[in-house]
């Protein structure tokens, strides 16, 4: 028995001897660790086979498992029972339409989940496996994918994309596949084999000085944009949570601190008014102070754009990650040099200390500056 890769053809050809002729099987999209198993596996049912002997049950649970193309190739030759016709065969496009139907988020969340999907769909007909039952794909086919986006261009900016949004949208086809395990459609999932875990993406973070944000707001004439722009850069808000907090709830200049409401986790948490932010509050009329802290912004909304056209028209120029760069701009100013304890700002900002360096503090010009300077001795 012996395993060979065929020129001009992905996958691997494993060869054997049945009843002293040869005979072969080929593995499309097959790693030479897969081609390897199987081979283990198919010494074991030929052996069986030629001797007369029972299959054991690994023997068996590796039949089930067997892309359905594969185990009629077995089939054919004698080394395996035909299967029963399915009912149905569930293709990918019938998992994703199980899914969509059953799965609940946010419309963030929902957005996000469709647009991978879409990216699937294109990667699955461009392939032609839009007719295959999903018991057939591989992790070949995942790591296809995964090669298949990072290649693909975002379609109006022309960038490659980015690695973390490729893990992200490779983590969202893997949660339908997750499950399609769980409702018993499926043995094991392709996706376990690309990495989908989430990491920082650091390419647009930047400095974003607080006296620009100033500037800014002193040139605009909108006052939900000021306060947006306030509550985020100098109070570490999430977009989502300028929407959703009430002065009468979230604010309490007197005492110095907020509470904040969120749909993120902590649902709640308690902020100290930082000094450059205070005056950004109070200068809201106290007849003003009711209702949301800004009321020209939804939480589905898209409110970047009509921000940025604010900024321009204002003879600025909008900084990429319009909201997130101020949130991790606040968070970087805390956790700098003689400030406060990463466990507090984390607290304060509403993530763990993890998230807090991995995705919000940022390194500083100044510091690569004043390091030039530094001697031990």
């Amino acid at each position: 028995m012996s395993i060979q890769k065929p020129k001009n053809r992905n996958g691997y050809k494993v060869r054997f001897y049945l009843n002293k002729k040869q005979l072969s099987v080929y593995l499309p999209s097959v790693t030479k660790r897969q081609a390897e198993d199987f081979e283990r596996f198919l010494k074991q049912l030929v052996a069986a086979k030629e001797t007369g002997g029972i299959i054991d049950s690994r023997i068996s649970q590796w039949l089930s498992t067997l892309p359905e193309k594969t185990y009629e190739k077995l089939a054919s030759k004698g080394l395996a029972p035909e299967r029963a016709v399915a009912v149905t065969r569930m293709t990918w496009a019938d998992i994703q339409r199980a899914f969509n139907d059953q799965f609940f988020g946010k419309p963030s969340t929902m957005a996000q989940h469709h647009q991978a999907q879409r990216d699937f769909t294109d990667f699955v007909s461009l392939n032609k496996k839009d007719k295959m039952s999903i018991t057939e794909f591989n992790e070949g086919d995942a790591k296809a994918f995964a090669s298949f986006l990072n290649k693909r261009s975002e379609s109006q900016r022309g960038k490659p994309m980015a690695v973390a949004t490729v893990r992200k949208r490779c983590s969202r086809v893997k949660q339908v596949f997750k499950w399609a395990i769980e409702n018993g459609m499926l043995e094991r999932n392709p996706f376990d084999a690309v990495a989908t875990a989430s990491i920082p993406n650091k390419a647009n973070d930047l400095e974003v000085p607080a006296s620009l944000v100033n500037d800014v707001i002193a040139a605009i004439d909108c006052p939900d944009a000021k306060m947006l722009l306030a509550l985020c850069r100098f109070g570490g808000f999430r977009y989502n949570e300028t929407c959703i907090n009430t002065w009468e709830d979230c604010i309490d200049l007197e005492s110095g601190w907020m509470r904040i409401r969120s749909n993120k986790t902590p649902p709640v948490r308690d902020c100290p008014i930082f000094a450059d932010l205070r005056p950004h509050l109070e200068a809201v009329p106290e007849s003003e102070r009711t209702g949301l802290l800004q009321k020209r912004w939804s939480v589905e909304s898209n409110q970047r754009t009509q921000l940025a056209k604010m900024i321009k028209r204002a003879g600025f120029e909008p900084w990429p990650k319009l909201i997130q760069n101020l949130r991790a701009n606040r968070a970087t100013d805390l956790v700098g040099p003689n400030a406060f304890p990463p466990q507090d700002v984390a607290q304060w900002l509403g993530h763990d200390i993890k998230v807090l360096y991995q995705h919000y503090a940022m390194s500083l010009s100044r510091n690569a500056t004043a390091a030039m300077n530094f001697s031990a001795t």
